[in-house]
């Protein structure tokens, strides 16, 4: 066991360092390897039981070296670290563990900081008001978004949801199966769903601080649980990606304001050539800041968006409809029998 309290400091490891149960009392801590090392030095293990814990209370804890839990004829399979405490648990050396991660309620666990990239190769359950920061930054991979392949799942707890917050300078590619989470999630970067990436919950984009404006919201998986509002805010919806088309899905309803943007290619009159959104629930309004239409498509009509007929037609209309690919034609957008319409007119000389 190692015990650090009464006032912060840095730990730096020489060698590997067996532990059973880290406690840091008070102020702030770094655990690094050698200044002139690199990222590899320095390997805490886990000692021979199914679970170790960490309780950090007071400010953080900054780690910065491995974790190993194979201990030869004394590894489990069921080894877990469990984050506990008021404090932070902060981990940015990007081959930072490889197990099951519990964060215990009301702790914080963040992955990256800094220009420093870090994961978890496992799973992360998130119990009632815990909170995980997934950082998008590494200095090696010049602007490749960062991947998240893991199995994040929570327990249901309306009064004290967990949360997840997705920062940082670059983007994410959602590839991981986070159906099972059931708080909070808030958007901070551009995030791209895979087809086999889900993200369940209430989700909330926000202003990307780098850009300095909405984030971006793109792919083809399932973005929002049943049930629960997605809201876009300030944001870009955006089916497909940058080079194809595909349907992205809304597990739950469809919040649209008058700063958010909804971006769709249509590439011909077949639907399987064209962007789709499928919202599971409802749209609360039409009444979006613009839709923006890639492409230069014929006049017509063109369904974009799919919804819940029962759960009533929304009203309004955006401000804006922009056909990037020809100023002589103009768009409109309506919604009926839990269909939204593109329909396409030429514009009189």
């Amino acid at each position: 066991m190692g015990v650090f309290s009464e006032k912060g400091g840095t730990v730096t490891l020489t060698d590997n360092l067996k532990v059973y149960s880290l406690t840091f009392e008070d102020d702030s801590y770094s655990i690094e390897p050698p200044a002139d090392g690199d990222d590899n030095i320095g390997t805490l293990s886990i000692a021979p039981f199914p679970s170790v814990t960490w309780t950090v209370d007071s400010q953080y804890a900054q780690i910065f070296v491995n974790f190993d839990r194979q201990m030869g004829a004394l590894a489990t399979p069921n080894k877990e670290l469990i984050i506990s405490g008021s404090g932070e648990m902060i981990f940015y050396n990007k081959k930072s563990y490889t197990g099951r991660v519990v964060v215990d309620k009301g702790s914080t666990l963040t992955l990256g900081q800094d220009r420093n990239p870090a994961s978890v190769d496992g799973q992360i359950e998130l119990l009632s008001d815990a909170r995980i920061n997934f950082y998008s930054y590494d200095k090696n991979r010049n602007d490749a978004p960062t991947t998240l392949s893991n199995f994040v799942f929570s327990n249901i707890d309306n009064t004290q949801p967990a949360k997840i917050y997705f920062t940082g300078p670059q983007s994410f590619n959602l590839t991981g199966n986070f159906s099972g989470f059931h708080g909070n999630s808030y958007i901070k970067s551009d995030i791209e769903i895979s087809d086999i990436g889900l993200l369940g919950g209430a989700v909330n984009v926000e202003i990307n601080p780098t850009k300095q404006f909405g984030s971006t919201i793109s792919g083809t998986g399932t973005i929002g649980g049943a049930g629960k509002d997605f809201v876009l805010g300030p944001g870009f919806l955006q089916p497909g990606d940058e080079d194809t088309t595909g349907m992205l899905t809304i597990g739950g309803n469809l919040i649209l304001s008058d700063q958010s943007t909804i971006i769709v290619a249509i590439k011909g009159t077949n639907p399987d050539l064209n962007d789709q959104v499928r919202i599971n629930g409802s749209i609360n309004t039409l009444a979006a800041k613009q839709f923006t239409i890639n492409g230069d498509p014929d006049p017509g009509d063109y369904t974009i968006m799919y919804y819940d007929a029962d759960a009533g037609d929304p009203s309004g209309a955006p401000t804006s409809v922009l056909i990037q690919g020809n100023s002589r034609k103009e768009g409109k957008i309506s919604a009926s029998d839990g269909k939204v319409i593109l329909t396409v007119t030429e514009l009189n000389e």
